[in-house]
Parts: structure tokens; sequence; C-alpha cells
């Protein structure tokens, strides 16, 4: 009984095995030898051991144990073998010494222990701490009744177990997942086991000796593949325990792509493709072919059509596939190549002449094919697809000869395709003959938002017309042709400007001018000096009369003397003071009547090239309108921006005793009328109810006798040349609503003083004052001095016959507005008196031009154009021995805006 007692005592506190978690299970669904289990089976062996112990028999002594001779108070001494143990942590050891006596348990000298450090409870079992401690711990046990007497002692090292994994749940998941959380079955686990994913620490979460609990980021889950997980327990004691965790591709689907159809021919085709499962190594595949696939994102991918797939109509197949591990290949999305439609941009050219035709017409756009159909007028014809943007045409006269636009239908076949049409004008014109000689008229069909011009010319020179705009929605426009010389051939191109800009030359057609009477053709003898500064235009001639009754009063030369236009009004010997040209390209004439007064008009006309009357304002009908009894229209009249006319007019006014003038006077005043476009009077103006009667210098009664008038575009005001006040007066006409004062008068006796000389240098009985540039202070006159009375020094002596002789001069004078100051700037002066009429301005080259009605030898019957340069030196000159010219003036051309 001893010795087996002793034997079972032996086992149970030398043992250092464990029989908890020693043995990890296969997998996660079979159960685990548990704490309970181990209990259970050291307390049946401890109730054997009782019950062997027990009957009557004498109670054990461990061969290491004493008793007093006495018998009372024995000593009890016992000791637990081994001296040293090793547990691994959570792991049991129970210390079996007699049970006849209550011991004492200790563990570092703490009763019972603690968690730290493991604890021992009464009947000697040892349970080691979850985590181990720092150094090895002392498991004592000492008897109570003598409680002196050293215990015995194990010194106990923890360490961490060797971890097994069992199973983990789940095994796998998808590409991309959220943050997933694994369970790991198994044993040795403990609050330091950590796991690890491909060597990346995860956190980790204790549940049990047996389970462990892990989360994975998404961040770890972005690519497939087999991953090692591990859990590892470090020192003391420890290890690592490895299983598998499958990371899968998903199964990809498509639902749908864009675009789901193509056209033949289209290149760099991106196609966008939506479904579900799709990761950056997913797979494209074109009929089975491989294809770079752009990955944008789990439900969208894109790749690339090439166009060896897009040279002809199809049905494309696209795949879709991802690798394993998981992965798979999506159901097939089908593409379509099918024809375009085609589409017309524009045309080369963009409209065609009758008559110039060209050999092919050019289309661009998109959509061409090499069997595209092309039909003019419902006729097929053929072509030639140069590329996808552009189809050749030939073309044949036969094609666009009817009326009516050509209409081109080019035609792509299904699948797809389509029709698009576009309608080229074709432009029809011919020039035809006016009632003018020199004059023709070219009359043309052209397009909406067209314009129509025309140059023509004798050889290689061309000259060129302004322009005329087609009517809306396109349709017959006319131009007149002027500017050639009689009895000759000239050559007249049409050239249509189409709303894009682009130019379409016409056919080259002639023309051949009629011939003019000698009779009316005035004596032109053009003088050119050495010098080549001569300035380009035409000239404009008015004259009052001729060598011949017939002879033309108002015509235009060139700068050759060549008669190349001319305006005979119906009446003969009829003569304009004057003709001026205004901003539609026709003229304003005031005609006189032979055998009456220089000057007086009764009729106001607005003549075009040809000479055809367009509107006429007579003295009758405004003397009507008004109710007054105006004299004469005479001298002036000129158009306004705004299309209105200012009419030069007189008017006689009765006065009694006037001042050296005894008696009753009818004076001769100067009247302005403002005449609408529907030739109605809007504003009238009268110098009886500006000026000072008694003031005559020269010629009285006929007072003012104005004969010029300009407006200031500046300000909207008009200034006036009145003969005989030798004055230039501003009138406060503000684009009609002025008040009609005068501003300033301008000359001898006015409200300007000169700057330097005597008042010579003041300009007297004057014509044709014009503004040719401006300043801050004011701005420079051209101004044709006639001289007539001159004050030749400040006596107010007069030139004339019987003193200093008169003379006539072209002058540039400054008008300081503000100081009214008059500075004599430049001067034209020849040599001679030319007592009325002329005209001076300043040519865009820089030089002067003066018009004198009366020039040496015979002053009485000619006159003469003089072009000067500012150095004073005649560059070019023109006689007029037989005619007396009231006014030359230098044009661009027969057309504003355009430059001969």
């Amino acid at each position: 009984m001893t010795d087996s007692n002793s034997q079972l005592i032996q086992v149970f506190a030398s043992s250092g095995s464990s029989l908890s978690g020693a043995d990890p299970v296969s997998n996660c669904d079979r159960p685990h030898l548990s704490e309970f289990n181990i209990s259970w089976l050291v307390s049946i062996l401890s109730l054997q051991l009782l019950i062997n112990g027990c009957g009557g028999a004498p109670k054990p002594i461990l061969a290491n144990s004493t008793q007093n001779s006495t018998g009372t108070n024995p000593t009890l001494t016992f000791s637990l073998s081994p001296a040293t143990q090793t547990l691994v942590t959570d792991d049991q050891i129970t210390f079996n010494p007699p049970f006849f006596a209550p011991l004492l348990w200790k563990v570092n000298g703490i009763p019972g222990g603690n968690a730290a450090l493991g604890t021992v409870d009464s009947l000697g079992r040892y349970t080691a701490p979850s985590i181990p401690p720092a150094t090895p711990v002392t498991v004592a046990a000492s008897a109570y009744q003598n409680p002196g007497v050293p215990s015995a002692s194990t010194i106990i090292t923890v360490v961490n177990p060797i971890p097994a994994i069992a199973c983990i749940t789940p095994d796998g998941v998808q590409v991309d997942s959220l943050d997933s959380q694994i369970r790991l079955v198994g044993s040795g686990f403990n609050p330091l086991s950590q796991v690890l994913l491909d060597s990346q620490p995860l956190a980790t979460t204790f549940v049990a000796r047996g389970e462990l609990r892990a989360q994975i980021p998404t961040s770890f889950l972005s690519t497939a593949g087999v991953r090692i997980v591990r859990v590892s327990n470090g020192l003391p004691g420890g290890g690592s325990s490895f299983a598998q965790f499958v990371v899968l591709n998903p199964q990809p689907a498509v639902a749908t792509i864009f675009p789901t159809e193509v056209t033949v021919g289209s290149s760099d085709v991106q196609i966008s493709i939506f479904g579900s499962g799709f990761v950056p190594s997913s797979h494209v595949a074109l009929e089975g072919n491989p294809q770079q696939a752009i990955y944008v994102s789990s439900t969208e991918l894109m790749t690339a059509v090439p166009d060896a797939s897009l040279v002809k109509t199809a049905i494309l197949s696209i795949s879709i596939s991802n690798d394993g591990p998981g992965g798979g290949t999506a159901t097939t999305a089908r593409i379509s190549v099918v024809n375009p439609k085609p589409t017309i941009a524009k045309s080369f050219p963009i409209g065609l002449f009758v008559g110039n035709e060209p050999s092919k017409l050019t289309l661009y756009g998109d959509g061409f094919l090499p069997n595209s159909r092309v039909s003019i007028n419902g006729q097929i014809v053929s072509s030639q697809a140069v590329n996808g943007d552009q189809l050749d045409i030939p073309l044949s006269h036969t094609a666009f000869s009817q009326t009516g636009p050509l209409s081109i239908v080019v035609t792509n076949d299904a699948p797809g395709g389509g029709s698009t049409e576009l309608k080229i004008p074709v432009i029809r014109g011919e020039v035809t003959s006016t009632n003018n000689p020199l004059v023709a008229r070219y009359v043309g069909q052209i397009p909406d938002s067209s314009k129509l011009r025309v140059e023509f010319g004798l050889q290689d020179s061309l000259l060129g017309t302004s322009t005329v705009t087609a009517p809306p929605g396109g349709g017959e426009a006319s131009i007149l042709i002027a500017g050639m010389k009689a009895a000759s051939q000239y050559h007249v191109r049409p050239l249509v400007t189409m709303g894009d800009g682009t130019v379409i030359a016409g056919p080259d057609q002639a023309f051949i001018t009629g011939p003019i009477d000698p009779l009316s053709i005035p004596s032109l003898v053009v003088q050119n000096n050495s010098l080549p500064k001569v300035g380009n235009g035409v000239e404009l001639l008015d004259f009052v009369d001729g060598g011949s009754p017939s002879q033309f009063k108002m015509a235009v030369s060139d700068l050759e003397g060549n008669v190349i236009w001319y305006y005979q009004p119906e009446i003969s010997n009829a003569y304009s003071v004057p003709i001026r040209q205004i901003s539609n390209g026709n003229f304003l004439v005031s005609l006189t009547l032979p055998g009456g007064t220089s000057g007086i008009s009764k009729v106001i006309r607005e003549i075009d090239l040809s000479g055809e009357t367009i509107r006429e304002v007579t003295l009758d009908s405004i003397n009507a309108l008004l109710g007054l009894n105006l004299f004469a229209f005479h001298h002036d009249v000129i158009q306004l921006p705004n299309g209105h006319w200012i009419i030069l007019a007189q008017e006689y006014r009765n006065y009694s005793d006037l001042v050296g003038l005894p008696g009753q006077t009818h004076v001769l005043g100067d009247v302005l009328i403002d005449v609408d476009k529907d030739s109605r009077p809007v504003w009238i103006w009268s110098t009886f109810d500006h000026l000072d009667v008694n003031r005559h210098p020269m010629q009285f009664p006929d007072w003012t006798h104005a004969n010029a008038l300009f407006f200031d575009e500046a300000d909207g005001n008009l200034l006036m040349s009145m003969r005989h006040q030798s004055w230039i007066v501003k009138i406060d006409y503000r684009n009609g609503s002025g008040s009609g004062n005068i501003l300033w008068r301008l000359g001898p006796g006015g409200d300007f003083s000169l700057a330097k000389g005597t008042q010579s240098q003041w300009f007297y009985a004057q014509h044709y004052p014009n503004i040719v540039s401006r300043d801050s202070t004011g701005y420079t006159l051209a101004i044709m001095d006639n001289g007539n009375g001159r004050l030749i020094d400040d006596n107010n002596d007069q030139c004339g016959p019987q003193t200093t002789p008169c003379y006539s001069r072209g002058i540039l004078m400054h008008v300081d507005e503000q100081a009214r100051i008059a500075n004599l700037q430049w001067e034209f002066a020849p040599g001679f008196f030319s007592s009325w009429g002329g005209s001076a301005s300043m040519l865009p080259n820089g030089d002067f031009e003066a018009d004198f009605p009366q020039v040496p030898p015979n002053p009485s019957v000619g006159s003469g154009v003089y072009e000067v340069n500012q150095n004073g030196t005649i560059v070019w000159q023109m006689n007029m021995p037989n005619s007396r010219a009231y006014r030359a003036v230098r044009l661009p051309s027969l057309y504003p805006g355009v430059q001969w």
C-alpha cells in the first residue's frame, strides 16, 4: 500500500507533461480535450488514492518525512520533485503532498499566486499564466502545523506554446473585398499570439487557447493569389504555424458596352465595357484576339478596336476574362461595324459659274467609302473616294447647265449607311449695255449671303467695282461697270464672294464700249513732270461751259486725260453746279439750264453711273412744302451720313434805307434746307436770321453768295463758305438738333486773328473749304483762295488793276477754335488770278490738288488742275484750254471705297 501510494504520488508530483492542448485537432469541427476533462481525470485518480489509503491501515509516511518521539506536533518534512519544471502558458501541474496534513501553497511567496505568476490551489494544482512572466517562478508548499519549517518548492519556467492551425474560416475572399475577419481554430494560442498575412501583421484578437480572430484590411486584398497565413508566438518558447488563405479573382460579367456600333473606316475607336467583377488584370479579347485592356474601375473597362477590324461591315464579339484563382470568362458582348452615314461639310468650289466650269467637284466631309454612290440631280455619276473625308466627282457642262442649284446626293448601303444631300448654287450672269455707251451692266443670279463685284480691264490691268449683296434667299444682283474708254474692248470677269468668304470667279466675258461724238469730248491735256510721285485715282470734272454746245459738262477722266465716264442730261447744254459723288457711288447733280444765271438750279437729282435718275427734288416741291418762295437752288448740295441732303438755296428779302443805300433794296441771301430720304424738308436755316445785312464787302445786293458746304462729322455741325462776305462760318446744326446759331466766322473782319502776316494772308472770295485733318485745338482747312478784293495791307487797300494785281492760290489754314487764331500753314500760288470757282484738297499721297477755272494764256475760256507736292513742285497737271471747270475733284475711283 505504501509503495503503491508512494509511486502514484511520485508520478503526479514529478510529471511535467500537460494533458491540455497537447494534441491539436485536424479540422475546425472535432471536439477538443478541454480543461474540464483534465480536472476530471485528476479527481478520479485522487479519489483512488484515498480509497487505497483507508480501511484501518497505518498512514503512509514519505521516506523523507519524520515524526517526533513524543507523538505530538510532528515535524513534517517533504519534497517536490523535480526541482525545476518548464510549462507552457495556461498549462497545469498538480503537486501531490501527503494528504494527512493540509499545506500552505505559495507562488513567489504569494499565497495562491496571481494571474501574472500563475495560481496554485489547496490541492497543489498550479496553473501557468496566459502570458509568460519575465523570469521563472517558484511554487512552494509548507505545513500549517509547523509553518516555520522550510517548505518544499519547485522552480517553474513558463514559456509560450508552439501554435498549431487546424483550419481558417473563411479560407478565402474575392479581390478588393472590404475588411475581412478570419477565424483561426487550432491550439497553442495565447494573448500574445500574432497573426500575419504574407509577413504583414494583422490586427489579432485572442478568443481562447484554441481560437484566434484576425482582421485583413482591404489594402491587403487587391491582388488575387494564394496567401500565407502564419500564427507566431514569440520567446520564450513559442514558434509558428502556417496555413493557406486564397484571394480569388471574381467572375466577370458584362452588362453593356458603348458604343454598340462603329462605322467602317473609323480609327482610334475606344470601347467602354460596363459590368461587374473587373480587376486590373482582366483580359479583353476581340474575336478571340487579345486587346489591351484599360482598367477604370470594378465596373468599367476600356479597350480599343484596331483599325484592321473596321475595314468592312461585321459583328465583332468581345469577351472579358479574369485569371485564377477564382476568375472566369464573361458572357460575350457584340459590337456592330456598319457603314457610316455620309456627311458633306463643304464642296470645292462652293458654287459653280456657268461658262467657267471646273473639271471636277470635290466634296469634303466624313463617311465616304470606295463604294459610295453619288447622284447629281437624280442621275448616278462616277466618283472616287480619296479617303473617308474627301470625294472627287468628275463634272461635265451638262451636269449643271439647267436652271437651279445642283443637288448632290451621296449614299452608303446598309448595314448602317444612309444618304446626305448638298445643294450647290449654280451662278449665271451676263454683261449688257446701258444708255451710256461707256457703262455696262452685269446681272447675275447669286446665292443667299453672297456678294458680287466685277473686275474689268483692257489687257492685264484690271479695275474693280464695289460689291452688291444678294437679296435675301438669293436671286438677281446687278452692278454697273463704269470707268472704260470709248470704242474699246474690255475683259469683264464677275467675282462672287460666298458666305464663307470663298471667292468664285466667273467666265471672262468681252464688252465693247460704244463710240462717242468727238465734239462731246472736252479737250484734256495732261502734263506729267519727271517726278514719280503722282497720286492714283480719277478726276471728277464739273464744267460750266465747253468748246461746243454738245460738250460733256460732267465727266470723269483718268490721269492720262481719257474720258471714262460722263453724264449728259436730257436738256442740251445744261450743266451742274455742283456734281458730287455720294456714299452709294451715285452722283448728286444740281442742274443749271443753259442761258440762265451761273449756278442757278431748279432741280437736284441723284443719278446712277448709267445716268438713270434715282431720286429728284425740285424747287417747286420744296416751296410748296415749306410755304415759301425760294428763288433757286444754287452752287452746292451735300449728303449727310444719315442719307439726308443739305441743299443750298437762295431767297430775296426787301429792305429799306440800308446803310449807304437809301430807298428799297432787293437783297439776295442764302438758305439751307435739310431734306430727308423721302424728300421732305425737316430743318431750314437762313442767313437773314443770323447775319448783319449791312455788311456787304462785295457785289451787294447779292449779299452772302454761299458756294460750298461741308459737314463736320466730329461735332455734327456745318461749315458754309460765303464768297461775298469772304467768310467761312460754322453753324450750330448738331445733326439737326442745333440752334442754328453761327458759332464763329473765319476770315477778314471775323472772329479770328491771323497768327502772322498782314490781312493779305486771309482768303478772299473763297471756294470749296474742306477739313483735311483734325487735332486737339481744331483742324486744318484746304481752301481755294480766289483773291477778289484782297486787302494788300493793314490800311484796307485792295488789290486791283490800279494797285497790286490780285492773285489766286490754294492754301492750307489751321484753325484754333479755342484760341480763335488762324494760321496760314502752306500755299500754292501759280502766279495768276482766277476770279471765280475752283477747288482745293489734299490727296491720300500727301500732295495738294487745286482747280483754277481761269488760267493763262486765255483765262476767259481755259482752266487747269494741278497736283503739287509739299515742296510746291507741280508733279501732275491737266489743262482744259476750251473749258472752264467749276470744280475738279480727285476720286479714288468711280466706286467709293475702291482705289484705282
